[in-house]
């Protein structure tokens, strides 16, 4: 990728093991001998090798520049950037089975890049700004462990990237600026599912962008722009807008059609499409995006409105698109009708290339006839059309004659089109449109021939009114014998019903032996055989609580009260609902829970093992969490010792691994809408569990609510004040949460004073200052330095996620990462024995991110 700063922005970070202490006696002669060889070797087929390495002696001595060690004197790593070196890179390199990183940028080396297949240790690979000529086929062969490749500005022959790219499965940043490559990006790359970084630009790469580059969902910054060849990339950018995490697309310079999608990251903050065949309208919701700094637009067929983006945004506009003005302001009426009759085909080029200016009846806009300034005949016969037919044809009201045939539309014929007034030709034969043909006035001549489509049946009144009143009969014949066989069905088992139940499984818990869950939780009384199931079950539940003893409490509630029991040798947790406060919406809730916790399955959300109605009385049977719940875990209790900082670190991150599950990883997309620490149960280990669905709703639903339910304190502002949904609302949540969790204080404490009784915001205001956030931590911790570092990140971030703005507010997997990285610290992965840093590798990601965040340059045609 040009430039070298663009090269360590997006540093994804592994700690390296190494020691440069001369521990040769710890070190196995065998790998001595070796490694010495090797680096001997390398040694002699530089021209102008580093002075230290001619003199001989120990590698592990010290005295090598550029050589790291572990404690064993295995060579772990080579860092020889920019010093200037000619020569070649010996094969003998591959030989360094211990090798984690080998950087070489900014040198004179030439010649083949050698094998490295099998170098299973190394993680960091930087070959970028050499005279290497070719790649070897086995380049990526074995490369398990690696996770940043560098190979920019090299002048190789012309080669394929392989197949076997997709073997590097931890790979997180792949940078192949300017090195020739050719052909379509290999398939194998859907493989890189830790992918952040892909930079591929000024080469020769061609081919249409692959769906699979959505299942990439680790990817933030790509670069395929510039391209070579005359046959350059194409496709569709749609493959882009579902990746949440982008932060920088740079695909100009290209052959992409089609319009812009509304990407799904709000975290995008460069866009360069520049120099394409695109068409369609400029999203508004690109131009809504809180942090965008830098746009490319200019050299496409964009039409409809002006653009206006936020001040402070760099624009690139330029020249070459098909805006119906020259300056912001809205599109003639025709015109906007007509943008979305070709939206509906997927504002193909050919129409973008002729629909330009703000009057459809001045210039040639290809296949409109205009009379009196109205828009009277469409003829796009013939034009290669896919997609639907938009009902906004029906808005031009002066319309006579509409010839789409000989294209490959689908879809209906919309019933809006038997309004138009003055329509005397409708044509739309050979297409692929199914269904039926509206019913048309009879002076409308309708041409359908070469579709599936069948002429509607016209049926008078009379008609219509029996086959209604039929169906209605039949309908309830239907439901009356079904009532009759479920009432003999439960005849049938109360004389079959056994004294006492002596075994219950989960499966019967949950669904009762015969009928589905929906009919199990069934309030209605009559003919069902759940009736006996209930029966069995409540009979269960009292045994496993001994009747509800009240030395089976373990929590109460204002809805109900939490025993714990035991079934088939099993310890759970069973929830027995307040009848007398039960009503509709707590009766809701509870089917609700059943339903939703029924088809989670998540190491951080609490199991459902079963339920029960039996007359007024409602039940749920969870698995039991020793540890109680969060709450009681952050205030001064007998009960628990304080949790250390680093158990809440793991609580944080267990917390958003289950939030990120439902938000997207689920079956269903769903909002939670009331996370609290007393939601969020610890079994043995402290392994933190989301429990309570009874609020959850899918998030697919954007709608607003005119009824708020949940916490207030936990309450995100959009959804408080104006009910509006969004996965937002549980970010907002667990950043409480997480300040929680820093301060062992309530969201809301009305004990203090009036200043103080709400956490947000005294914990935003003196978290700016790290002196200040000293005073409002919990007294309980206690921490080093590095805690208190790390203490900081997290408490910046809980900032983050309580944004007052919906979308400035990170995804959930975005905070899974950020707690990942710092568990990581507590918990590290280590190679070898000893830790340590070489060459920017001990960055966090987020670290990283920030820098780049600072210096990203402005839209250009290039990469300075």
């Amino acid at each position: 990728m040009g430039g070298a700063a663009f090269l360590s922005l997006l540093l994804i970070t592994t700690s390296m093991a190494y020691s440069s202490t001369d521990v040769a006696a710890a070190r196995p002669a065998t790998a001595k001998s070796r490694d010495a060889t090797a680096i001997a070797d390398f040694t002699n087929h530089l021209s102008n090798p580093p002075p230290s390495w001619v003199h001989g002696g120990d590698v592990c001595s010290g005295n090598y520049v550029g050589i790291q060690c572990d404690r064993y004197g295995w060579v772990t790593g080579i860092n020889l950037t920019d010093m200037g070196l000619s020569g070649t890179l010996t094969s003998s390199v591959s030989t360094l089975r211990a090798l984690e990183f080998l950087e070489l940028g900014g040198n004179r080396l030439t010649g083949a890049i050698p094998s490295l297949a099998g170098m299973v240790s190394l993680t960091r690979l930087v070959l970028r700004g050499n005279g290497f000529t070719s790649v070897p086929f086995d380049f990526f062969n074995g490369l398990t462990s690696l996770m940043y490749l560098d190979m920019d500005d090299l002048p190789l022959e012309p080669w394929v990237i392989p197949d076997a790219i997709g073997e590097c499965t931890e790979l997180q940043l792949l940078s192949a600026s300017n090195v020739s490559i050719t052909g379509e990006l290999p398939a194998t790359l859907v493989n890189l599912k830790s992918l952040a970084m892909l930079w591929l630009s000024y080469n020769y790469i061609t081919g249409s962008l692959p769906p699979w580059i959505a299942k990439l969902r680790s990817l933030e910054i790509v670069g395929l722009h510039c391209q070579k060849s005359d046959v350059k990339i194409s496709g569709k950018l749609d493959v882009f807008a579902s990746l949440k995490n982008m932060k920088q697309l740079w695909v100009q310079s290209n052959s992409i059609t089609g319009a812009i999608p509304n990407f799904n990251s709000a975290q995008l903050l460069s866009l360069n499409v520049s120099d394409n065949m695109l068409t369609g309208l400029v999203p508004t919701s690109l131009m809504r995006l809180k942090i965008l700094q830098s746009v490319g637009l200019s050299k496409n067929f964009l039409q409809g409105p002006w653009p206006v983006f936020p001040t402070g945004v760099a624009v690139d506009m330029g020249s070459g698109n098909r805006f119906c003005l020259p300056s912001p302001g809205p599109c003639d009426g025709r015109v906007s009708i007509l943008l979305d009759v070709a939206g509906g085909f997927g504002f193909p080029l050919e129409l973008a290339q002729t629909w330009a200016g703000n009057d459809p009846c001045i210039g040639n806009w290809i296949g409109i006839v205009c009379r009196n300034n109205f828009v009277v005949e469409i003829n796009l016969s013939g034009k290669n059309l896919s997609g639907f037919m938009s009902s906004a044809f029906a808005n031009l009201s002066m319309l006579e004659r509409l010839d789409l045939s000989e294209n490959q539309l689908k879809g209906v014929i919309p019933v809006a089109l038997t309004t138009l007034r003055n329509l005397r030709i409708l044509n739309v034969s050979s297409n692929n449109l199914p269904g039926q043909i509206p019913r048309f006035k009879s002076s409308v001549q309708v041409f359908a021939e070469g579709n599936h489509l069948s002429f509607r049946n016209s049926l008078s009144k009379a008609q219509m009114i029996g086959i209604i009143i039929g169906s209605i009969l039949l309908v309830v014949i239907l439901v009356l014998l079904a009532g009759l066989c479920m009432c003999y069905l439960k005849k049938k088992n109360d004389a079959s019903e056994p004294a006492s139940p002596t075994h219950l499984s989960t499966q019967q818990v949950i669904t009762g032996t015969t009928h589905s869950p929906r009919h199990s939780v069934s309030a209605d009384s009559g003919c069902h055989s759940v009736s006996l199931v209930d029966k069995l079950k409540m009979n269960v539940l009292m045994k496993a609580t001994n009747n509800f003893d009240e030395s089976s409490v373990i929590g109460r509630g204002g809805t109900a009260v939490v025993f714990k029991g035991t079934l088939n040798g099993q310890d759970v947790a069973i929830k027995r609902f307040n009848s007398s406060t039960m009503g509709a919406e707590q009766v809701k809730g509870f089917n609700l829970e059943i339903e939703v916790l029924g088809k989670l399955n998540h190491r951080n959300v609490v199991k459902l093992l079963g339920y029960c109605v039996h007359n007024t009385e409602r039940l749920l049977v969870y698995e039991y969490m020793s540890s109680g719940t969060l709450r009681e875990h952050l205030q001064p209790s007998d009960r628990h010792a304080p949790l250390t900082w680093m158990q809440r670190v793991k609580i944080s991150l267990d917390v958003a691994q289950g939030i990120d599950y439902l938000h997207g990883l689920s079956h269903e997309k769903l909002i939670h809408r009331d996370l609290k620490p007393s939601n969020i149960l610890l079994d043995q280990n402290l392994t933190a569990k989301i429990s309570d669905f009874g609020l959850v709703r899918l998030s697919e639903d954007k709608s607003s609510t005119s009824k708020t339910v949940g916490t207030y304190g936990y309450m995100a502002p959009e959804y408080a004040s104006f009910g509006t949904l969004g996965s937002e609302i549980d970010v907002y949540s667990y950043g409480v949460i997480l300040m929680e969790i820093i301060t062992g204080r309530k969201a809301i404490n009305e004990s203090l004073s009036q200043d103080d009784v709400f956490l947000v915001p005294i914990f935003r205001t003196l978290v700016k200052d790290k002196e200040k956030l000293r005073d409002i931590v919990d007294p309980t911790l206690e921490l080093n330095g590095e805690d208190w570092n790390n203490l900081k990140e997290v408490a910046d971030y809980a900032c983050y996620c309580t944004e007052d703005e919906p979308k400035i507010r990170p995804n959930m997997r975005t905070c899974v990462l950020l707690l990942s990285d710092i568990v990581d610290k507590y918990q590290p992965i280590v190679i070898g024995s000893d830790q340590g840093e070489t060459s920017g590798m001990g960055k966090r990601l987020n670290e990283v991110m920030q820098d780049w965040v600072k210096d990203i340059p402005t839209t250009s045609g290039s990469d300075n």
